[in-house]
């Protein structure tokens, strides 16, 4: 882990030191350039903070003493917010986003900022790395004494040698196209971590017509 992050913090370090270097030493030719290197420093350390946050995050959720603030949610209506938070996001990359709910309004008890978090990095998954998807669906739907979300996406499929390694921590199914999206390979390791806390589980299938992350949660689960 820290022969990764060692890895992915000093090529953008690299950049920004680089680059203010230039102006430290007197090297450009007028204001533009300046402003040039300065943005390229600037977006290389958007990098790092980016970095930084996932670590501290990931950090948290696998401390031992981390612990769930459970109240009782409808998910339905969760799974309905965040369509609607990503609306815009979706429509500018022409993905529309279908919820689907069984029955329609599913009650269950969780740490309704953590699932959050959970489904927010699954569908910025989806809108990241489903190309050529048209669609993501987020379906819930309960069974006896659980709840089964998936968030899907009909995009490019992921490779089968990497299925198993997705929610490895700094795991990048495209390592430059990762980095070209902002990606940290810490996304899905925090959203599996936070569907564990809750005793769940959370696996992927992904074929030629459909990517899906599928989570099962217990109806309710004791606070620690």
């Amino acid at each position: 882990m820290i022969s990764n992050v060692s890895h992915d913090i000093r090529t953008p370090l690299t950049s920004v030191i680089g680059y203010l270097g230039l102006i430290e030493g007197k090297n450009f030719n007028d204001l533009n350039q300046i402003l040039k290197y300065t943005h390229i420093a600037y977006k290389k350390s958007l990098e790092m903070q980016n970095l930084v946050n996932s670590l501290f995050e990931f950090a948290n959720v696998q401390h031992a003493t981390s612990r769930l603030k459970m109240t009782k949610f409808d998910m339905a209506q969760m799974l309905d917010q965040l369509s609607a938070d990503f609306e815009l996001e979706a429509n500018k990359r022409g993905m529309e986003i279908i919820v689907n709910s069984t029955p329609d309004k599913i009650m269950m008890q969780g740490d309704t900022e953590k699932l959050g978090r959970v489904f927010n990095n699954l569908i910025m998954n989806a809108l990241k790395y489903g190309k050529g998807a048209t669609h993501i669906w987020l379906n819930a739907e309960q069974k006896d004494q659980e709840v089964v979300v998936t968030v899907a996406n009909n995009g490019q499929p992921i490779p089968k040698d990497s299925l198993k390694h997705v929610f490895d921590r700094f795991y990048r199914v495209e390592d430059s196209r990762s980095k070209k999206t902002g990606g940290t390979g810490l996304g899905l390791a925090i959203a599996q971590s936070m569907v564990q806390l809750h005793g769940g589980t959370i696996a992927v299938t992904s074929d030629k017509e459909k990517t899906s992350f599928i989570s099962h949660f217990p109806i309710s689960k004791s606070k620690d």
